[in-house]
């Protein structure tokens, strides 16, 4: 619907995507509801990094995210992401930063949002690290299908692609990277 949860915490965010991926009362686990950014949020805070985006401090308190639409299978007549973020989700210009994801066993997409069927919009990614070996992985979403990506950008080192993994289908529009890519 038109209704929008609002966002100023990182205990909301993560509240957030727990809601998305049905792990978090109420286990809705639909993926279409709508948020909106109030404000900056900081998940880590000091999270530091130095000049090739390693850390530069231990990484063992650091509170790891499970990406907004996270995806552990593919469709076997489709061969696309089952699980998705399908709502919108609207940063308003604000930035998230410290977001800490190393690859999870079992998920096929990394980053501050899995799949997205929805749009993600006016968001940044900053001081921040994503690590996945295989699979799709980029800074602001791991896969795109049949979604928007509008207005973004990814300021956060990325063990894949800057704005977006794997894009099938939809649009990816005035975003840009300027994270490091490994």
């Amino acid at each position: 619907g038109e209704d929008y949860y609002e966002i100023d915490t990182p205990e909301e965010l993560y509240w957030f995507a727990g809601y998305i991926n049905g792990t978090e009362t109420p286990a809705e686990g639909e993926g279409t509801i709508n948020a909106v950014l109030t404000a900056d949020i900081e998940i880590n805070p000091g999270v530091l990094l130095d000049e090739d985006g390693s850390f530069i401090a231990d990484t063992s308190t650091l509170i790891p995210w499970t990406p907004i639409g996270n995806t552990s299978s593919i469709h076997e007549t489709t061969y696309q992401p089952v699980e998705f973020f399908g709502g919108v989700f609207d940063g308003q210009g604000h930035t998230i930063s410290g977001l800490y994801y190393k690859e999870i066993e079992g998920t096929l997409t990394g980053g501050l949002f899995g799949s997205v069927k929805g749009t993600v919009k006016r968001v940044g990614l900053v001081n921040s690290y994503i690590e996945k070996n295989d699979g799709y992985t980029g800074g602001i979403c791991g896969y795109v299908m049949d979604g928007n990506i509008i207005g973004c950008y990814n300021a956060a080192t990325v063990n894949g692609s800057g704005i977006c993994g794997e894009f099938f289908s939809g649009t990816v529009s005035h975003c840009y990277n300027i994270g490091i890519i490994g």
